[in-house]
């Protein structure tokens, strides 16, 4: 099964190892799988539960208030055993995992393991904040997660540009791009700008501002 987990889904089970010692837990329970969803804030899972209202930071602060630390370290060595209510979570994960036919199982997958069994400290914390199965089947319904867009961002575009005649540049002077990661007068765009001599920027067609520095002629955009 665990062959089967993306490299979110295993950074999460590692965060819940990591919790379970930190909490001086001979065992992983729910509640660290929780922890470990709340840590990997890059995954699918953290970001459903920011969309459904969810505020990640006091989740983690009401698990924190809840859990009581145990009476001994425990050895960072060898592996720590699931309690009974984890195990069932595994078992309902990889079947959302195949109900949704996916070959990967998710971070997504987890969360839905763990609101769906139910009686587990993670379900009990989890329905309190509103997050429930239906909720999240919903979301696995969507067009968007279907397609692999959900949630994904604009990817960010760095060019280095350079410009010439900076002091003479007037309203609607022609502006020149030069090729992505170059720096050079290489030309492959040229668009019209306007300069607001206020704030000393460059403003794109499209809206896109960026400040050109008083000393270095070579500034970047992201757009």
């Amino acid at each position: 099964m665990f062959d089967r987990f993306t490299r979110e889904a295993r950074n999460i089970m590692a965060q819940a190892r990591k919790h379970a010692q930190r909490l001086r837990h001979d065992f992983i329970g729910t509640e660290h799988i929780l922890f470990g969803i709340i840590d990997c804030n890059a995954c699918i899972a953290y970001q459903i539960l920011t969309s459904l209202g969810v505020d990640p930071h006091q989740l983690k602060d009401k698990i924190e208030r809840s859990v009581q630390v145990g009476p001994e370290l425990v050895s960072e060595i060898g592996s720590l055993p699931f309690t009974p209510r984890v195990k069932k979570v595994l078992e309902l994960t990889l079947e959302c995992a195949n109900n949704l036919e996916s070959r990967d199982i998710k971070s997504e997958h987890l969360l839905y393991g763990l609101v769906r069994e139910n009686d587990g400290f993670a379900a009990q914390i989890l329905l309190d904040t509103g997050v429930t199965c239906q909720k999240l089947q919903e979301i696995f319904q969507s067009d968007q997660y279907k397609k692999g867009t959900l949630f994904i961002q604009k990817k960010t575009r760095t060019f280095n540009l350079r410009v010439f005649f900076f002091e003479e540049l007037n309203l609607g002077e022609k502006f020149i791009i030069p090729e992505e990661g170059s720096d050079t007068g290489i030309c492959k765009v040229c668009v019209k700008v306007s300069y607001d001599i206020n704030d000393n920027a460059l403003y794109l067609p499209d809206g896109v501002c960026f400040t050109v520095g008083k000393e270095l002629p070579v500034v970047k955009i992201s757009v």
